[in-house]
């Protein structure tokens, strides 16, 4: 009889199960398929060394049977293509539907094509939907009347470009005849976890033709509150036999009164945090393969991929454990992904000064040479419509290094101004990319140079999917502009899966492709995570689908449904495990306290509290000494119960690391590199020697406060006048920035510099008045050998040149005042308490020794910039002299040391920072100084980067 031919298996839930259902109805010939692609993997995994099956995704395998029965069909559209669709539909949806104005994002267009689909899979269609909506609620109507919109729309699209859905092959396939001879004699099909009507209907109907099918659901007899969308697959078919694998198991007390006995070992770990988790994983993983376990036996799984990932890569590379790992990330997460886009962002801006965001990435190999080049080229006078020509010139004169830009500037020559279809604007694209070098310049790196293909392999396919469908739609040819903003949408809403060598350690973020494995460890077992909450639908809500439900005569699934099929989940997760069930959950994450999932408490009371736990709290990094098999640990753990002393702290050795620390005293150096070297050798040492690249916006403030200097504010002659040049200064440094900051960096720096550059002048003038200066004796940006200073001293038998320029130098009652702009005014109060309280003061005590062949009255510094007053100090104090006037924000805070005693001090000082600098020493000194350093995340001991607290106690760390 042809309904003998429909068999439904209901096999125990898991990798278990699938492996003992498999074992029992695979058979030579036949061909295995699945409605969904991960549980076929799983098939495929568990049937590898079983020769003569056929392995075939479902949407393929219908395909082929309308071949069989000699049915025309046009190409699957892929999901990309779908959402393409629905873009365009959302594009010319009806504006008066209540849902149009939310149509403009990506996020709406694949809501309404994935309900769509949803709709489709329960034989839900346009005209029915028609139908419905005139009797249904006015909510529920419009929302009906705007899927009917887009579905047409999207159906129109689909005729244009001769595609078609799964949907519709399976619809074709009605009143259809196989011949009786067809060579697929036996079909294994593994149901989905949630329903699909459509498909189990297709089986009826192939099974009716002659076809022997044997379809798989996971079903627990004995239980009618778990795997419900099984049980309503088996209400649903007509005429079928039906067949159960397998008996009663220990997972069947879950959730219910009883408890069982027959269950394997169960553990319950926590940790401090989900580092400390990954890593005890780790060494338990290590040590069950030291004991004989094979690594394809151990799996590890959790559903927080995204934060779990990384903490389980680095956490196995350190201790040496082999994963076989694939990891999903967003696209424009991946440095090659990004650097397409800045490139193409660049390319149509007006702005030529973008370049220099675009030279600053690694991936275009800048030397610093040629950035220094660049630099000089874009940052130059002239009008900025014409930096574009001038950087092409400079490119082809002196740019010999720089193909990547000649062929840039090139592609930009022909391309900026064009308009063109979006699949001409992909090939000008891969044109681009191709003549840059820009997927092969991080080719040395083979792991680097496999992520950065699949991303191009990503960024183009998204592309070209969306390019046939706008294409075929006659879509109007575009601006440059307007592709990089689709490219931008489109690109954000893409993943890339980076493989890992396929041994190992199986780690899975779906359980559905998880197979039978001897030990499972289960990371985040967390309320949330497992099971995740409660989340309705935001287009067709709960209410929504009961009552379009009630209008079609069928059941929608729902979120309660959603949320049932959580404990499923953890079922499955239970049944696929044959010894040792591992769950894991760490106490802490960055922000919060975390809470256990409800799950664990319900498996120890189904196994009458047998559950075993264990902590590993923060203070346990790694195991006892006695206990330490893994060398990470045993370094760890030595180091830990050893004396408690800090690690000698290494200098630069190597000849050429010493030439780029050590000072070059022809060249000279400034006060604050002295300053700061004894603040922070590793600081000075990046900021001076090396010279990096701090991010712009941070460059941009500190140049803020060089602005006084170039418009030679203490010369100004009148209010007005050191208001126009503070402000022309001020938009030549946002001129020169512009390139390097986003716009809401650019609006940051700008609004500050407007704010300092008022409140300096208002101050410039008021001082003039409190603290009148000697007629003839102002001087502006001045240098430290100019005007009677000094900028050579003799220290330990050799004469030290310091540079630096001052905003300006005067004197009052003859005494010599240097002016300075500086962030804070921390170290001119400290100048008469030494400068271990603030070694920022070191650097103003080197401004007042350089006075000292100019000032027989004595010598000052007045201080200014970004802290909202101005402070003078002198020596000797002066203070009768030069009054404070609080109102006007003018404070002399004096110093309280003679003038002899504090040179003194200041040329010890020098010794002390001369010789620190001289050592090629570069160690970074954590302290108060990293909250606003620049450097603190390339810092391994910056105190608010890196987390180094002391594991000793404050003696030991003294």
């Amino acid at each position: 009889m042809a309904d003998a031919r429909l068999q439904v298996v209901a096999m125990p839930p898991g990798g278990a199960g699938l492996r003992e259902a498999l074992s029992d109805v695979v058979r030579e010939g036949s061909v295995v398929t699945a409605y969904d692609d991960a549980r076929l993997l799983a098939a495929h995994t568990v049937c590898q060394d079983k020769e003569d099956v056929e392995f075939l995704p479902f949407g393929d395998l219908v395909g082929r049977v309308m071949r069989m029965a000699g049915m025309e069909q046009r190409r699957l559209a892929s999901r990309s293509q779908r959402y393409a669709m629905a873009s365009l539909a959302c594009a010319d949806l009806d504006p008066t539907l209540p849902l149009a104005e939310a149509a403009s994002t990506k996020g709406t267009h694949r809501l309404f094509s994935d309900r769509l689909d949803e709709l489709a899979v329960f034989g839900v269609d346009a005209p029915l939907l028609r139908s419905v909506a005139a009797r249904a609620s006015t909510a529920l109507a419009e929302k009906l009347e705007a899927l009917v919109e887009i579905h047409d729309l999207v159906q129109d699209s689909m005729d244009v470009t001769r595609r078609e859905t799964l949907v519709h092959r399976i619809q074709a396939c009605w009143g259809a005849k196989l011949d009786q001879d067809t060579p697929l004699n036996h079909l294994v099909v593994l149901a989905a976890h949630e329903e699909k009507p459509l498909y189990d209907a297709w089986l009826e109907w192939l099974a009716s033709s002659g076809v022997e099918v044997q379809l798989l659901v996971d079903l627990v007899p004995v239980r009618e509150d778990l795997f419900r969308d099984g049980q309503r697959t088996l209400a649903r078919l007509k005429k079928y036999k039906r067949r159960v694998v397998g008996g009663s198991r220990w997972y069947e007390a879950l959730f219910t009164p009883l408890t069982a006995d027959d269950a394997p070992r169960v553990s319950v770990t926590t940790s401090s945090d989900p580092l400390s988790e990954c890593e005890w994983v780790v060494r338990e993983c290590l040590a069950l393969i030291e004991e004989g376990t094979p690594a394809s036996s151990i799996g590890i799984t959790t559903r927080e991929s995204e934060s779990y990932a990384p903490l389980l890569s680095y956490a196995a590379a350190r201790f040496g454990l082999s994963l076989d790992f694939s990891r999903t990330v967003p696209l424009l997460s991946c440095g090659l992904a990004a650097s397409v886009l800045s490139m193409l962002t660049t390319m149509a801006h007006p702005d030529a000064r973008k370049l220099l965001r675009l030279a600053e990435n690694q991936y275009f190999n800048v030397s610093r040479d040629d950035y220094v080049g660049m630099e000089a080229v874009l940052l130059g006078g002239g009008q900025s419509t014409d930096r574009w020509e001038r950087v092409e010139v400079w490119a082809e004169t002196d740019g010999a290094n720089l193909e990547w830009l000649r062929s840039l500037l090139s592609w930009r020559r022909e391309h900026a101004r064009s308009h063109k279809s979006l699949s001409a604007w992909l090939e000008s694209l891969r044109q681009i990319v191709g003549e840059t070098g820009l997927a092969d310049t991080m080719g040395k790196d083979p792991d680097v140079s496999a992520r950065d293909m699949r991303a191009q392999a990503v960024l183009q396919r998204s592309l070209a999917d969306h390019a046939f469908i706008y294409d075929q739609a006659g879509q109007n040819e575009m601006p440059l502009s307007r592709f990089i903003s689709i490219a931008e949408e489109i690109w954000k809403a893409e993943t890339v899966t980076f493989e890992s060598p396929k041994s190992g350690v199986r780690v899975t973020t779906n359980y559905d492709s998880l197979p039978e494995v001897r030990v499972l460890f289960v990371l985040g077992m967390l309320e949330g995570s497992m099971p995740r909450r409660r989340r309705e639908d935001p287009l067709l809500d709960d209410d929504d689908r009961r009552e379009l439900g009630d209008l079609l005569g069928i059941r929608l699934q729902d979120s309660k449904d959603e949320a049932r099929r959580e404990r499923d989940d953890f079922v499955r997760l239970c049944a696929s495990v044959t010894h040792h069930l591992a769950l894991s959950y760490p106490l802490t994450n960055d922000d919060r306290d975390n809470v256990p999932a409800y799950y664990l408490e319900e498996l120890d009371r189904a196994l009458g509290g047998k559950v075993e736990r264990r902590n590993y709290p923060r203070g346990v990094p790694a195991p006892p000494l006695a206990e330490c098999n893994l060398s990470p640990d045993l370094a760890l753990r030595n180091g830990l119960e050893g004396p408690r002393e800090w690690p000698a702290l290494e200098k630069a050795t190597d000849p050429r690391a010493v030439a780029l620390l050590h000072p070059d005293w022809d060249e000279g150096a400034s006060p604050a590199e002295l300053a700061h070297v004894l603040v922070c050798p590793f600081h000075s040492a990046f900021r001076y020697r090396l010279r990096l690249r701090v991010p712009a916006l941070g460059r941009g403030f500190g140049a803020l406060l060089d602005i006084p200097r170039r418009a030679r504010l203490v010369e100004a002659p009148s209010r007005e006048e050191a208001s126009v040049r503070l402000r022309g200064e001020l938009n030549a440094l946002l001129d020169r920035f512009s390139g390097r900051l986003e716009s809401w960096e650019y609006a940051l720096l700008q609004a500050t510099g407007e704010r300092y550059i008022e409140e300096w002048a208002d101050r410039e003038f008021a001082a003039r008045q409190v603290w009148p200066r000697d007629e003839g004796s102002v001087f502006a940006d001045v240098a430290l050998n100019e005007h009677g200073l000094k900028n050579e001293f003799k220290l330990d038998g050799q004469t030290k040149r310091f540079i630096d320029r001052l905003a300006g130098i005067y004197k009052i009652n003859g005494v010599s005042v240097a002016q300075v702009y500086l962030p804070s005014d921390a170290g001119v109060n400290e100048l008469s308490n030494g400068f271990d309280a603030d070694p920022g003061a070191f650097e103003l005590g080197i401004v007042l020794l350089s006075q000292v062949a100019m000032g027989p009255k004595g010598t000052g510094i007045e201080v200014d910039g970004g802290f909202g007053r101005r402070v003078i100090a002198s020596l000797p104090t002066g203070s009768a002299r030069v009054p404070s006037r609080h109102d006007a924000g003018l404070t002399n805070a004096g110093i309280s040391t003679s003038k002899d005693s504090f040179n003194r001090s200041v040329k010890e000082r020098l010794k002390e920072s001369v010789r620190a600098l001289e050592s090629a020493d570069a160690r970074a000194t954590p302290g108060k100084h990293c909250e606003t350093c620049l450097f603190g995340d390339v810092c391994r001991r910056s105190a608010t980067n890196s987390g180094s607290d002391s594991p000793f106690d404050e003696e030991a760390a003294e």
